[in-house]
């Protein structure tokens, strides 16, 4: 009876290397592939698991197997943001540019008990709510956005080969 070799699992985008001459041992991952200008594809998203720092050879694997799916993920969230800031930025334009409103049919309220002013309150203002809205965007994303900016180099430091 033959021997059955066991299943590995799927590693789809994830690499072994293990080179003795620079002890390089570990995983490299690549996600989201590019053609380049030459015609040959490139990785979008790299990144190195090395089994000494990560601890041995399963956690570096494991690690990197947590990298892959994370990455995936942020893919998506960052479709539903770029989605929600486009639908944000449309609502905008299209209150702006909606118009003065048109004069609806009366409708037939009740006597109140107090009388009411008929001068718009601060809140029933739109330029006050574009203000906050502004004003909460820039709170959200203006650090976040100036510190990645600020970034020497963004990834992993390059390397000197000599």
């Amino acid at each position: 009876m033959p021997k059955s070799r066991p299943r590995v699992r799927s590693r789809r985008g994830i690499s072994r290397i293990d080179q003795d001459s620079t002890r390089t041992h570990g995983f490299f991952v690549r996600v989201g592939w590019y053609r380049r200008r030459d015609g040959s594809y490139g990785p979008r998203h790299r990144a190195f698991f090395g089994d000494v720092s990560h601890g041995g050879k399963r956690k570096a694997l494991r690690a990197a197997e947590a990298w892959r799916g994370l990455t995936g993920v942020s893919a998506v969230g960052g479709l539903f943001l770029f989605t929600s800031a486009g639908f944000f930025i449309l609502v905008m334009l299209g209150t702006g540019l909606a118009g003065k409103k048109r004069d609806a049919e009366p409708i037939e309220w009740a006597e109140p008990l107090e009388p009411t002013s008929t001068r718009a309150t601060l809140l029933d203002r739109y330029g006050l709510w574009t203000v906050v809205a502004v004003l909460l965007v820039l709170i959200a994303y203006a650090y976040p956005l100036w510190s990645h900016l600020q970034m020497r180099r963004f990834g992993s430091p390059g390397f000197t080969p000599f």
